[in-house]
């Protein structure tokens, strides 16, 4: 995993953090997470747009 310039004239570039703008973990480790049954999918979508909806 490596952190990356998140734009400007070095977009997509190793970010060394000598400066403080927006930056991005480039990898690809991550969880490995088991599918999920119908009615736990229908509930996870249901809460996620309650939270989105409060985001405005």
């Amino acid at each position: 995993m490596a952190a990356c310039h998140g734009g400007g004239e070095r977009d997509g570039q190793f970010d060394d953090g000598d400066f403080g703008r927006p930056l991005y973990a480039n990898g690809d480790e991550g969880l490995v997470l088991p599918d999920l049954d119908p009615s736990a999918h229908d509930m996870a979508e249901a809460k996620a747009g309650a939270i989105f909806s409060r985001a405005g």
